[in-house]
């Protein structure tokens, strides 16, 4: 780790002057800032001298990566108690030191709610060691102070701040500091915390924003650069709106070397590489235009759906690969574009070596699909899930029954793709009955892939929550009361804040107990789900179960022929003691009933799973069924 004496020389062997500096201000994840390199394509092919320069980077080299890390992390954590911005309050504000009342950074309910109820909903009871966090604050203070006495010393015409969660403080102290000392500098903000009316917030900050970029911003930074070189730029404190980006494959492909350069010269821990290395193949979402997600702050009013050739795409993730080998390459689009499962899956498929790719993708995707992802080398999917239960899916506007969930993951595991995915309760007008059916079904399928986080649903901004609050029972939306802590009395709040508190039916809000068992028992799935095994396989006589899902006791085999195999690999419509085979599956608990669906449980290698599906329409009538028990008694 290096020292604050150390800034000036890390901040000379990096930056060296030029017409235009893009800051990636603390906090983050630490992956590169996609949009911001696809600018510097613009202003660099235009004529501009260009640099970038990763400040969170070079502050995490100081405080340590792995205390960065969290306060970068989108953890729950991070978003209530907001110590990423309480930091950078003083500096930025003249606020006292981590803001007001720093004592409720360890306090979760009165940073959201800012007032106790009778029952609380809130489940992780975080610490914070307030005196180290006060060392750190007097840390953040001191640093913008070095790196705007350095930054000011250099040549740039235009200082632009890409500002998405926990990065606008840091970027106003910065910013106010390095106006400070060069007036005549033109400060630009944009980012995620900048999208729709949340520029109106950002610009009410300081009065040393100069222009602030709001939703997509190829055309309007284009146009911006060009009359600025003929000096015809609009009064201080504009706000541009974008438009939509027409043609996704003219962007040129993002050179993502400073911040190679930078992880390696700021982090000189050999252990620590890059993880992810962003790219975007779409720009809108299909389900969001016909049904967006109740849930859901991205906004797609007057935003069409876009997507790149898959002859681009191809080529790119190629050149990214030679570039930058051994990276896995994180596809920032909403979802990938249906069409590419036929265009571009089987091309990068017959690559001899293609790159590592992680994908978001809808939840209605099929066993097909997921082993041509597999095949494509796409082996990290982030599906939305979301939930297993018809009712609080309805309730979240996903437009799939509970039992896609399961299959799903049965799928997913089978084909051995890594899932990364999330679990919500806490829905305005859920019932609790759901929630209790999940603290049956949960114990079986521990040899699926689990969720990576349990939480509570948010209220935020730009969601239908947000936009729609009476059609959920919504009453008393208000912003976190933590937002009056680390922001200044002239902010603009109404339209900067992000999160929010409301009132509403919810009875798993109201039945703490049942969530605290669910959050239990998905904590144990997480301790076991690697190690657990319900998977079939072919067998002289048919076939053979290995169950081994010690949580429940299991410790069995059972052998059965091809008609009872093709009945209980299949989900079917369900009546009671109309099906033996399927009679049988669900007492032995290798498949479960589901809105009056069956829905099997047991893993299969994707081309015996396939095989299944061909089989599954071929009425099935012979029985044979061997159980093997090997329990240890």
């Amino acid at each position: 780790m290096y020292t604050i004496d150390d800034v000036q020389e890390l901040l000379n062997k990096t930056l060296h002057g030029g017409d235009i500096l893009f800051v990636v201000p603390p906090f983050s994840s630490y992956t590169p800032a996609l949009g911001v390199h696809l600018l510097q394509n613009i202003a660099q092919q235009k004529g501009y001298k260009v640099e970038i320069l990763y400040l969170d980077l070079l502050l995490a080299s100081i405080i340590g990566f792995d205390l960065s890390t969290k306060l970068g992390g989108l953890d729950l954590f991070q978003y209530w108690s907001m110590l990423n911005e309480r930091l950078f309050a003083r500096k930025a504000y003249g606020l006292p030191a981590l803001g007001h009342r720093p004592e409720l950074i360890t306090d979760e309910e009165l940073s959201a709610r800012g007032e106790r109820e009778h029952i609380s909903f809130f489940t992780r009871d975080n610490e914070a060691n307030l005196d180290f966090f006060y060392e750190i604050e007097q840390t953040c203070f001191t640093f913008i102070d070095e790196v705007s006495k350095f930054i000011a010393k250099q040549s740039y015409q235009i200082i632009a701040y890409t500002v998405n969660l926990g990065q606008t403080n840091c970027s106003i102290a910065l910013l106010n500091a390095i106006k400070e000392l060069c007036p005549e500098v033109i400060s630009i903000v944009g980012g995620a915390n900048c999208k729709g009316d949340m520029s109106e917030g950002m610009i009410s900050l300081s009065k040393h924003i100069d222009y602030v970029f709001s939703d997509e911003s190829e055309d309007t930074f284009s146009t911006f650069l060009d009359n600025y070189k003929i000096a015809n730029l609009p009064a201080r404190q504009t706000i541009f709106t974008g438009k939509p980006t027409s043609n996704l494959d003219q962007m040129a492909l993002p050179d993502y070397q400073s911040y190679i350069t930078q992880f390696k010269t700021f982090l000189k821990d050999e252990s620590l590489t890059p993880p992810y290395l962003f790219y975007e193949t779409s720009r809108g979402c299909v389900w969001g235009k016909k049904s967006k997600c109740s849930f859901c702050s991205r906004v797609f009013d007057g935003i069409p759906v876009r997507h790149k050739s898959s002859e681009t795409v191809l080529n790119d993730l190629q050149a990214l690969h030679q570039l930058y080998p051994g990276k896995t390459i994180f596809v920032t689009d909403d979802h990938m574009p249906l069409p590419y499962y036929e265009s571009l899956l089987p091309k990068l498929a017959a690559l001899p070596d293609s790159p590592k790719v992680c994908y978001y993708l809808l939840s209605n995707v099929n066993l097909k699909q997921l082993i041509a992802l597999k095949k494509a080398n796409i082996d990290q999917i982030n599906p939305g899930l979301e939930a297993m239960s018809t009712r609080l899916l309805k309730l979240l506007r996903k437009g799939t029954p509970g039992r896609n969930t399961l299959l799903f993951l049965r799928n997913a595991r089978s084909v051995g793709i890594q899932t990364h995915w999330n679990f919500l309760w806490g829905i305005p007008k859920d019932t609790i009955d759901p929630y209790k059916n999940y603290l049956e079904i949960l114990p079986l399928i521990h040899h699926f892939q689990p969720p990576v986080t349990f939480n509570r649903i948010h209220l935020e901004r730009h969601s239908v929550y947000y936009e729609d609050p009476t059609s959920f029972g919504i009453e008393n939306m208000q912003p976190y009361e933590v937002y009056h802590m680390i922001f200044p009395p002239w902010a603009n709040l109404d339209k900067l804040a992000f999160a929010f508190m409301g009132e509403y039916p919810s009875e798993s809000l109201e039945q703490k107990e049942v969530i605290e068992k669910i959050d239990a028992e998905i904590n144990a799935w997480r301790g076991n789900w690697s190690s657990t095994l319900l998977v079939i396989e072919k067998h002289p006589k048919g076939y053979k179960i290995y169950d081994y899902r010690a949580n429940i006791g299991k410790k069995e085999q059972h052998i059965i022929d091809e008609s009872t195999a093709i009945d209980i690999m299949n989900p079917a419509r369900y009546r009671p003691k109309t099906n033996r085979n399927l009679d049988w599956a669900i007492a032995q608990k290798l498949g479960i009933v589901l809105d009056e669906w069956y829905v099997p449980l047991i893993i299969a290698k994707p081309e015996l799973l396939l095989e299944f599906e061909e089989k599954g329409a071929i009425p099935q009538s012979s029985t044979y069924v061997e159980t093997l028990d090997l329990a240890i008694n």
